[in-house]
C-alpha cells in the first residue's frame, strides 16, 4: 500500500488500518510504504528510462526505484492519499509520475 498522506495521524491512516487488518485476518501479507518518509523526486522527463525497454528503472538516485520494485512484486496495489486541491498529495504524485514512465518487458 502506498500511503501518501503527509501527516502521521491522518484520516488516510485511520481508513487504512481496518482495511489492512481485514486483509491480514484473511491471510494476506501487507506492506505499507509511508511516502512521507521517502526521498522522492519528480520525473524530469529526461527519458533515460525509455532508452532501453528491457530494463526497469530511473537514473535518479532516490527511493522511487525501491518502491517500484515493491510495486512489481505485489499482487494488489492500494493507493491511499488525501485529495488536496483536486489531486493527490505531492509524495503520491511523485511516485505515480515516475511509475507511469516505466515499462517492463517480459
Amino acid at each position: 500500500m502506498l500511503q501518501g498522506s503527509p501527516r502521521e495521524k491522518s484520516n488516510t491512516n485511520a481508513l487504512l488500518t481496518p482495511f489492512i487488518q481485514g486483509l491480514e485476518e484473511r491471510g494476506h501479507c501487507c506492506q505499507t510504504i509511508l511516502l512521507r518518509e521517502k526521498d522522492l523526486r519528480l520525473c524530469t522527463a529526461c527519458r533515460a528510462c525509455q532508452r532501453d525497454w528491457t530494463i526497469f528503472g530511473c537514473v535518479q538516485e532516490d527511493d522511487v526505484q525501491a518502491i517500484i520494485d515493491s510495486v512489481l512484486s505485489c499482487d494488489l496495489l492500494v493507493l491511499a492519499s488525501p485529495i488536496y486541491a483536486w489531486y493527490c498529495t505531492f509524495p503520491m504524485k511523485a511516485v505515480l509520475g515516475r511509475l507511469c514512465h516505466q515499462r517492463k518487458t517480459q
